[in-house]
């Protein structure tokens, strides 16, 4: 019977599955709700009974962050479309997982391979080069750009005959992990990242010239066929 009421879920509220003056709601073919939680600037997802599966979003404007969404849509793909009203613009989801790697030689300066995905490097390689004895760091983001929390796996290239490499995240050393592909992000909400600095350093061994060329592989723990590498090459000066 039309108009008989059926169910009711959330509560007021800033936890997982609580509503802060709900503006706007979309189903997608799975029977998936998506709410636009305005009062906490985020997005909500629940299944057909109510039940809390995921939320994602935080008060800002950068890639995945909100101030006031007011609606969303979802189209025939189930990506999502979700209207930023105190950003004033819109913001597209896909439903697929998709780490993104960018990198960048220092601490400064433009990065490479922001919202570029392929396992080649195209687009997303840097160079430099280093005396025997001498470093160069690269830094490296890997950001969500998924539409669930995710976690990002990485695989980088180890040490050689005449060149080392370190992998930091913050201040621990993470190298072991990486070199070995166990390491993984913490839970990463969509559009959040976490920045990987590699250090290279050219041994008092190195030859003149020598290339030293190596790529950090990136894979989406909910779906490990959703990959991004970045690619760092040095030369020994």
């Amino acid at each position: 019977l039309f108009g008989a009421f059926v169910r009711a879920f959330g509560s007021q509220g800033s936890g997982p599955g609580q509503l802060q003056s709900p503006a706007g709601l979309s189903v997608d073919s799975e029977d998936r709700v998506y709410v636009a939680d305005t009062g906490n600037d985020r997005m909500q997802q629940f299944d057909a009974a109510g039940t809390f599966l995921s939320a994602w979003g935080t008060t800002g404007s950068g890639k995945g962050k909100f101030r006031g969404p007011t609606g969303v849509a979802v189209n025939s793909a189930d990506d999502l479309y979700v209207s930023d009203a105190g950003n004033h613009r819109i913001q597209a989801f896909g439903q697929l997982p998709q780490p993104d790697g960018a990198i960048r030689v220092g601490a400064s300066g433009a990065f490479a391979g922001d919202a570029v995905y392929n396992t080649s490097g195209r687009g997303q390689a840097v160079s430099a080069s280093a005396a025997r004895g001498r470093s160069v760091t690269y830094e490296t983001t890997w950001q969500n750009d998924g539409v669930f929390p995710d976690r990002i796996r990485l695989k980088g290239r180890p040490s050689g005959a005449n060149v080392t490499v370190r992998y930091v995240v913050g201040g621990t050393n993470v190298t072991p992990q990486v070199t070995a592909g166990t390491f993984r992000t913490v839970l990463l909400a969509p559009g959040d990242a976490v920045t990987v600095r590699i250090t290279v350093t050219m041994r008092s061994s190195a030859p003149a010239g020598l290339r030293f060329d190596a790529t950090l592989r990136a894979k989406s723990q909910l779906d490990p066929t959703r990959k991004d590498v970045v690619r760092f090459v040095t030369t020994r000066a």
